[in-house]
């Protein structure tokens, strides 16, 4: 590129309005369960309600409630959680 004119106005073809826009859900998903059964900082931040986790067990992501925020993948200090594409 040898001056600003040459592209200039490019990107302008393949703009979108924000009505035009798809928006991509995630949702948590467990990478690995956790191995602290008396860790609870993920279900205590988790104001969807969306994880679960009876006596000792696994962790339950109820996808319905999930909203995909990110905060039990960013409290969890064993990082237990990350994000994936919801699909149907």
């Amino acid at each position: 590129i040898s001056s600003l004119r040459e592209i200039k106005g490019r990107a302008l073809k393949i703009l979108k309005s924000f009505d035009e826009i798809v928006l991509e859900p995630k949702i948590a998903a467990l990478t690995k369960q956790c191995p602290f059964p008396d860790c609870r900082l993920c279900l205590t931040s988790c104001v969807y309600e969306a994880l679960s986790r009876s006596e000792q067990g696994p962790i339950i992501i109820d996808r319905h409630k999930c909203s995909g925020c990110g905060l039990c993948m960013s409290i969890c200090p064993e990082k237990c959680f990350n994000l994936s594409w919801k699909r149907p």
